[in-house]
């Protein structure tokens, strides 16, 4: 789901809406920059064919071959000439030094829309750095519930909500892809390929859970503490992984 800005132009609704944004994006940005436009992508829930608009927003990334004054100054035009709302933009260089939260990003679902794709093949031991990154931050954050005894219980509950959606769902996807080498595109794709494991009940749980499971204090630890040792074997399986690949 896309949060959004405020000022923000809306988003396309429609596919119909979509393919007419991103054609009219594309036509401004190849007659802005010409030859120094490399590639445009489309990621994020459109990509995987799983958007639920309005709410889902477009993710959009934008690969120029270096960020200099005039490709700054043939962006900005661009932005003036359409109502296209927030796109990624990143250059040959950064690409080259494989920042990891960008080479995370690009390790999802992604389709070219123009151009040549510039980003590495996504390794298992890529994947393996993404779900490390991401078990890392459930379980700092589950564990602040478990020892924190002065949190709200509001807070909790909506710290507890934010990793059992977007949070939790990414690391059981780098989780397959680490094990098997493709990420899963689909959601349906991912149960399936969870089925009969730890993980897929751990996934049917979050399709159940409701506000009643956050009600009490003793619920809230119960959850906390079931993401916590989890987040403690993903780390354990990432780090094996990665082992064995060097």
């Amino acid at each position: 789901m896309g949060v959004r800005v405020e000022g923000e132009p809306p988003y396309p609704t429609t596919k119909e809406e979509l393919d007419n944004y991103c054609s009219n994006f594309i036509q401004s940005l190849r007659s802005h920059l010409g030859n120094r436009l490399i590639s445009v992508h489309l990621c994020g829930s459109w990509a995987r064919r799983e958007a639920h608009p309005p709410e889902s927003d477009t993710d959009l990334m934008v690969v120029i071959d270096k960020v200099d004054e005039h490709t700054s100054n043939a962006l900005r035009q661009v932005w003036k000439d359409t109502d296209i709302g927030c796109a990624n933009v990143v250059d040959l260089v950064e690409i080259k030094a494989e920042p990891t939260e960008l080479m995370a990003m690009m390790s999802d679902c992604h389709t070219v829309l123009f151009g040549s794709d510039p980003f590495p093949m996504p390794s298992k031991e890529r994947y393996a750095q993404n779900l490390a990154d991401v078990a890392s931050t459930i379980g700092l954050n589950a564990r602040c519930q478990d020892y924190y005894n002065w949190e709200s219980s509001e807070r909790s509950t909506s710290n507890l909500k934010y990793l059992n959606g977007k949070v939790l769902k990414w690391a059981l996807r780098n989780l397959v892809a680490m094990r098997t080498g493709n990420m899963p595109v689909t959601y349906r794709d991912l149960k399936e390929q969870l089925k009969d494991t730890d993980e897929g009940e751990l996934l049917n749980w979050t399709e159940n859970v409701s506000d009643d499971d956050y009600a009490t204090t003793e619920k809230r630890l119960a959850i906390a503490r079931r993401f916590s040792l989890f987040a403690e074997k993903w780390l354990k399986e990432s780090a094996s992984a990665r082992s064995s690949a060097n």
